[in-house]
This record gives C-alpha cells, sequence and structure tokens, in this order.
C-alpha cells in the first residue's frame, strides 16, 4: 500500500513507452495520468485502491486509449483537446498488438516500482509537458497556480507558487497557464 502513489506514473510512463515503440512517435506525460501526442490527449489512466472484505487490499489499474478514432467521434468540445492513434500517425493501428506493448511495457517497468522508482520519475519527467511551466492545479474545490518544478520520489509534482512555496501535489486537474516554458 506505501507504494500505490506510484502506481499512476509507472502506468503512464509504461503506456507512453508502449505507444512509441509500436508506432515511432514520442508521448509527452501530462501530470498525473494523461498521455498525449502533438499537445492532446491520446489515453489515460485511472486507479483505484480499496481493501476487500477479508482485509486484503488491492489495486485496479484502468487505462484508456483512443485507438482507431476519427475526428468525428470525439464530441465538439473535445475535439481541440484530444486525439486518437490514428489521427496522430495516420494509419490505423492493431488493438492487439499495443494491448501487447503495453503488457510488456507494465511487466518491464514493474521491476522499478519498489527498488528503482528513481528510473521511472526519470522517464516521467523526461516526457513531461508540465515541468517548467507556469500552471493551475485544481484540487478538489481549491486551485493552486505556480511553476511545475518536478516529481518527487513517488511522483508528486512539486509545484512553487509565486510566494516561493513549494507544494508537493498527488492529484489533481493541471493547465498550463503561460504556454512558454518557465527558465
Amino acid at each position: 500500500m506505501a507504494q500505490w502513489p506510484r502506481l499512476t506514473t509507472w502506468t503512464a510512463v509504461a503506456l507512453a513507452q508502449a505507444v512509441e515503440s509500436l508506432l515511432s512517435v514520442r508521448c509527452a506525460i501530462k501530470w498525473p495520468n494523461d498521455v498525449q501526442l502533438g499537445g492532446r490527449k491520446v489515453a489515460g489512466v485511472l486507479i483505484e485502491t480499496g481493501v476487500d472484505p477479508a482485509g486484503g487490499a488491492f489495486a485496479v489499474v484502468g487505462i484508456g486509449v483512443n485507438v482507431n478514432h476519427e475526428g468525428e467521434h470525439f464530441p465538439d468540445e473535445l475535439r481541440a483537446r484530444a486525439t486518437s492513434l490514428r489521427l496522430a500517425t495516420g494509419r490505423e493501428v492493431s488493438r492487439p498488438e499495443l494491448a501487447v506493448a503495453v503488457l510488456r511495457a507494465l511487466e518491464t517497468w514493474s521491476a522499478k516500482l519498489e527498488s528503482g522508482f528513481e528510473e521511472i520519475i526519470a522517464a516521467a519527467s523526461a516526457r513531461s509537458s508540465l515541468l517548467g511551466c507556469w500552471i493551475a492545479v485544481q484540487t478538489g474545490p481549491t486551485t493552486i497556480e505556480g511553476t511545475a518544478e518536478a516529481l518527487d520520489a513517488n511522483g508528486q509534482l512539486l509545484l512553487r507558487t509565486a510566494d516561493g512555496t513549494l507544494h508537493a501535489l498527488g492529484a489533481g486537474e493541471a493547465t498550463i497557464v503561460a504556454g512558454s516554458r518557465q527558465g
């Protein structure tokens, strides 16, 4: 259970790597759980955790990928923010091949969950679409703005506000406020 905060970062890195290896494209990760192509969301990760009636802890990893969607398959309000593997590459993508690539990448990176997680953090940081940017993160009813500085040892986003305070955020909806990376 102590490793649960790491699951989203692990899954996002594995998913990005699987797409990259299968399609020869470069993915970005928008913390905490989106995979992007060309600045648009192509996939997302959702982790559900809990305890069963017998007291056993569990985590369920959910992965959603827009594989062969065409532009008209997206609602009007999402067309500018979402894409599919097909739209990004110009070709139909085999769902079974993608599933195999994702499972292999998850297995490869799983060895790093407990020991070697810094490699997962490095891979997520290298693909980050937020680090170095001034962003707003909504966590429940609260919105906090600052510069996305780094990911900590468990994948939390380190956000520095204008007053210099550093916040470690475990979840939230992040939006770039200023498009250019801060220096």
